[in-house]
């Protein structure tokens, strides 16, 4: 299929609204910096929350980026793909918040994933290059009957977006064919129950090519507002309601958007974003713009993402790593910053503040904010709880001057020796939704530290493996410093023989030489280091074996210890437990959980089961299926069997096609 983008400059996630209008400076979007911006200026943080599936397979740089994500009934939903390379169909996954277990939920017929959006209740997954032809009916994937489904209802070329004016009626975005020419335009398609008598109410043209198209719609009060890109040049801001058709006669027609989340309505306000990070709010009551163009992130920073959460705030993530909320599009507060380098798209979970972060290497990673700012400029979250927090030390038996900071019906001033309850907030007490939290919550991670030759005296460093698959790990080093120094610097290493190369670090410079792995300060690793603090770093090994687990650390510039060799496994055995994920008329997916029981060789494994209505293997994630005789059969391949290690467990999914019910309990037999 055709590229849908053509004209955006950068990455996929680089906002391109260019607006042109020349507007009043009299009435400016307020940039309220929280009182501690200079805690939100440093860096949090991250930690690997999970490797993206899917996008880890992509074979191209584009199609590993996570495009974007969306938090939804407890888990995380990622897109990725590269519609310009056509990689697709695409597995859409989601993530656990609490474990990070995926779950695969349906292979998407488009070459992308490059927006899920929330429609009502419901998460739609546009198909923004369909794989089938220009006269098809394509649509999008959606869980709005409870399980994710794909479905196609319009004859179209592109579907870039999804909206609902009464939470019942449906309208796409995107373009369809003229079948007469041959050129392709810019298309509305309408239902009014959601599901069928699709309609074309709206198509508009540049010509030739097939450069017309509509990118967004945002419904506010009940009427849809949208806006035409016609080549190189802009249609004007168009508003449909139970009338028809109005073209709005004014400025804010100039809404350049190549993609959905450029443009987002928050209360009676359409937000939009355009080059760097500047922001423009149109008021629907008046039909007029009320703010000028202002820049989120000044200094020539583009845009990358934009979140809405379900709270209806606004977040966005620019590329410096700053992150700005908003909850009324008009007054903005610095959230926080994360390394650029490791941010490509965004979530936040307001329930716990953390943050979660695409990366342009198939990674998600996540940090905690310490508390949720308020959007108003007065926000003071510093820890002293009133300015008189140290009252007088004069023992007047008296409690008035001190009623409120102490707590005891005594007066003595030394009751409490600190009446600050909390000199620091623990930023990081519960850094990830990860079964285990980030370490810098305690200041010294390692309980027996090793003095160092060189860089870095005094440091101790802890290690913590990430995920792992065929060919690649991830893993994250907690380094603590000690309470002074001559230098803030440190160099950890570990040995790896199996270790060939470093993909990707994130707060650190890494690199391998004759089996071992070195780490040394670089970036937030370094910059946002403090004596007496901890930073935690991450780095991508690529590997021919399996990832260490707790290989033994060395801080300085001395070389590793030698490992001693392990005997190699004798004959092994291994259990299996089967768990149906989705299923539908004709079709199921389920996941296997293969577990290597004791050592053996090889390490490799089989798992079937009886299944007399099985068709066929129509899909496979970390495994090789097929079906024959009634029996379907899965052995070791992929990430299924290069993640699998003696003691360990790993879990992979089939999907298939039936004239029956998917089993709940087969019996399954290992080999």
């Amino acid at each position: 299929m055709n590229n849908p983008s053509p004209l955006r400059g950068g990455g996929r996630r680089t906002v391109a609204l260019a607006l042109t209008a020349t507007l009043a400076v009299s009435a400016g979007i307020a940039l309220a910096a929280p009182a501690s911006a200079a805690d939100r200026t440093t860096p949090l943080a991250l930690s690997v929350f999970a490797a993206a599936r899917g996008a880890d397979t992509q074979p191209t740089a584009e199609g590993r980026k996570v495009g974007d994500l969306i938090i939804d009934d407890g888990r995380l939903y990622a897109g990725y793909g590269d519609y310009g390379a056509n990689t697709g169909p695409i597995d859409l996954y989601s993530y656990d918040l609490g474990t990070a277990a995926p779950t695969r939920h349906l292979t998407v017929p488009t070459e992308d994933i490059d927006v899920i959006t929330r429609v009502g209740d419901a998460l739609y997954a546009p198909e923004i290059d369909p794989r089938g032809g220009w006269d098809t009916n394509v649509g999008f994937a959606s869980n709005r009957s409870g399980a994710w489904a794909n479905e196609g209802v319009a004859p179209m070329v592109h579907v870039f977006d999804v909206a609902s004016t009464d939470g019942v009626d449906l309208f796409l975005a995107g373009s369809s064919n003229d079948a007469a020419t041959g050129q392709a335009y810019a298309a509305i398609w309408y239902s009014p129950d959601g599901v069928s008598d699709w309609q074309l109410i709206q198509r508009r043209s540049v010509g030739t090519g097939d450069l017309s198209r509509y990118y967004w719609m945002e419904a506010v009060d009940g009427k849809l507002y949208t806006s035409a890109v016609l080549g190189d040049v802009l249609g004007p801001l168009e508003r449909w309601d139970a009338q028809g058709w109005t073209t709005l006669q004014d400025d804010s027609s100039a809404f350049w958007a190549y993609q959905a989340d450029q443009v987002q309505s928050i209360g009676h306000d359409i937000v939009s974003y355009g080059w760097g990070a500047r922001v423009r709010v149109y008021d629907t009551r008046t039909g007029q713009s009320v703010t000028p163009v202002y820049d989120i992130a000044p200094g020539g920073y583009r845009l990358r993402d934009v979140y809405k959460a379900e709270s209806g705030a606004l977040y966005t993530l620019s590329g410096n790593g700053e992150i700005y909320r908003s909850a009324d599009g008009r007054s903005w507060t610095r959230y926080a910053t994360v390394d650029a380098s490791a941010a490509y798209s965004l979530a936040v979970d307001e329930a716990t503040g953390t943050v979660y972060l695409g990366s342009d290497a198939a990674i998600l990673r996540a940090s905690t904010v310490t508390a949720t700012p308020t959007p108003t400029p007065t926000a003071t979250p510093t820890a002293t709880p009133t300015p008189t927090a140290t009252p007088t030390p004069t023992p007047t038996p008296t409690p008035t001057p001190t009623a409120t900071p102490t707590p005891t019906p005594t007066a003595t001033p030394t009751a409490t020796p600190t009446p600050t309850p909390t000199p620091t907030a623990t930023p990081t007490a519960t850094p990830t939704p990860t079964a285990t939290p980030t370490p810098t919550a305690t200041p010294t991670p390692t309980a027996s530290p090793t003095p160092p030759v060189g860089g870095g005296a005094d440091y101790t460093a802890t290690y913590h493996a990430g995920p792992a698959w065929g060919g690649a790990y991830t893993a994250e080093l907690t380094v603590t410093a000690p309470a002074s120094g001559a230098e803030l610097d440190w160099v950890v290493s570990w040995r790896d023989a199996d270790a060939t190369g470093i993909i990707n670090a994130w707060g650190t410079t890494c690199d391998v030489a004759d089996g071992i792995v070195t780490c040394t300060a670089a970036g937030y690793g370094a910059d946002a280091f403090r004596w007496g603090t901890s930073a935690t770093v991450g780095v991508q090994v690529a590997t021919r074996g399996a990832a260490p687990q707790a290989p033994t650390l060395t801080v300085g510039d001395a070389a590793p210890p030698a490992v001693e060799p392990t005997p190699g496994p004798g004959a092994g055995a291994y259990t299996a437990a089967y768990r149906t994920a989705t299923a539908w008329p004709g079709a199921y997916t389920a996941e296997l959980t293969v577990t290597a029981a004791q050592a053996g060789s090889p390490l490799a494994w089989q798992v079937s089961w009886a299944d007399p209505t099985a068709l066929a293997v129509t899909g496979s994630w970390g495994t090789t299926c097929a079906v024959a005789a009634g029996v379907v059969t899965c052995t070791a391949d992929g990430y299924g069997r290069d993640n699998l290690q003696w003691g360990t467990a790993v879990t992979v999914g089939v999907q298939i096609s039936t004239i029956g019910s998917a089993p709940q309990h087969p019996v399954l037999t290992t080999g």
